[in-house]
């Protein structure tokens, strides 16, 4: 949801008429015969977009420590049912790793309804490390390292928001 509430609409409305008033546009002739030059100064969008990208590999984890997967991060794991969780406490990263599911310490990869993404219910391991997010964080630059394991980086992880969007009425 883009604004939570019809106040903060209302609030920004405002600001943006009251800035307008400061900057009136003149429509007709210009006094003296002058002329109008407008310039755009027009600044780039260089920013990485691929936050929306189902083909790259993505994980999240919600508040209360569970941990998505979508179907891209699932098959370069080597599509497990079941992962272990590694933690780099000198580095704040979290490792995953695919294991066989009668293996101990191992966590079931819950597939989704949709079969889009899966869902590993971490909440154990997250205690252990005092791993506590408050929103919804999504992992940048998910990767594999030599040995297999998926890497976490708890340092560049960021505030994930929704990308659906409800229409606030009127």
């Amino acid at each position: 949801m883009l604004f939570r509430e019809k106040s903060e609409i209302s609030a920004i409305h405002r600001i943006s008429r009251k800035s307008m008033s400061r900057f009136p546009l003149v429509l007709g002739s210009i006094p003296n015969g002058g002329t109008v030059v407008m310039s755009n100064e027009w600044i780039e969008f260089n920013d990485d977009h691929s936050y929306a990208d189902k083909y790259h590999p993505r994980v999240s984890l919600d508040p209360r420590r569970h941990f998505r997967l979508n179907a891209k991060a699932v098959d370069l794991l080597g599509g497990p049912t079941a992962v272990r969780f590694l933690f780099d406490a000198s580095r704040n990263r979290i490792g995953i790793r695919a294991e066989p599911p009668d293996t101990p310490r191992s966590f079931r990869l819950i597939p989704s309804k949709t079969g889009t993404s899966s869902l590993v219910r971490g909440f154990s391991f997250c205690h252990r490390f005092g791993i506590k997010p408050e929103y919804n964080l999504a992992f940048q630059g998910v990767h594999l390292d030599a040995d297999g394991t998926m890497i976490l980086d708890l340092t560049t992880a960021t505030r994930k928001t929704s990308r659906t969007y409800s229409r606030v009425s009127s």
